[in-house]
């Protein structure tokens, strides 16, 4: 949805000469609430270099994640790294009755990564 209009089947990517940097724990790296987006990563997504934020190096080693239905215990991997990170997602977010018909079935959306994703995390 882009202001309350629907929008069906933008091509929306990362580019092949392009990385997107993941830092922190539960980070996203290209994410699709049912919203008629086709995604595609040709590039790169990362949590390199992540080890060498201070605000990470700063992090205790084991973090608890305090959320509504559960709590997570992030630990540091032995390189620095937090974890918790996702390349590409759908999450139900808008449902089929935000769609120009309602009550029509949503579909799934084209996620495709052609590119890279790599993850150092433990």
């Amino acid at each position: 949805m882009f202001g309350g209009n629907y929008v069906p089947s933008i091509p929306v990517y990362i580019p092949q000469s392009k990385t997107v940097h993941l830092a922190e724990t539960t980070t996203l790296g290209l994410v699709s609430q049912e919203n008629g987006i086709i995604f595609e990563n040709k590039g790169r997504i990362t949590d390199e270099g992540e080890n060498e934020e201070q605000f990470v190096k700063d992090t205790p080693d084991v973090l608890t994640l305090r959320y509504s239905l559960n709590d997570i215990t992030v630990k540091k991997s032995k390189e620095g790294f937090l974890g918790y990170k996702v390349g590409i997602v759908q999450v139900a977010e808008n449902s089929a009755q935000n769609l120009p018909s309602a009550g029509a079935p949503s579909e799934i959306q084209p996620m495709t990564n052609s590119g890279i994703i790599d993850f150092r995390d433990s």
